[in-house]
């Protein structure tokens, strides 16, 4: 399943979102295909054309992906997080829990950061 057929399944307009993951698992892909023989070199430039041409969209638009992500259910948040796990699919599975890990954990920050900039936004307008 892409990133966009996931989302398009799961009922959310999340334009932002979709670009910004589907250059996150371009990339990711790119790097595995380039450190097959053990080293980024030349010769792997050509692999890093598909995210090199996805990254305009996914920066675009990042900006609105906080409050998108804000008004998510629970549920949407847990899917989009399972679903991110499944296509993150690394060789070395301690790599792939490490990175796994640091998503949820940036997107808890992400989650708190946001509560402390609507605390502090719920104070200055009273």
């Amino acid at each position: 399943m892409t990133t966009k057929e996931f989302i398009t399944d799961s009922d959310s307009d999340l334009k932002e979102l979709i670009e910004l993951l589907d250059f996150g698992f371009a990339t990711k892909d790119a790097f595995q295909l380039a450190l097959k023989d053990g080293e980024i070199g030349f010769g792997d430039l050509l692999n890093f054309y598909k995210p090199l041409m996805l990254a305009r969209g996914a920066f675009d638009g990042i900006k609105l992906i906080p409050d998108q992500w804000k008004m998510m259910s629970f549920d949407e948040k847990n899917s989009v997080m399972s679903f991110f796990a499944k296509k993150f699919t690394l060789e070395n599975e301690g790599l792939e829990v490490l990175i796994e890990d640091t998503i949820r954990e940036a997107l808890g920050l992400f989650e708190i950061v946001n509560r402390w900039i609507d605390y502090r936004n719920d104070q200055n307008a009273a």
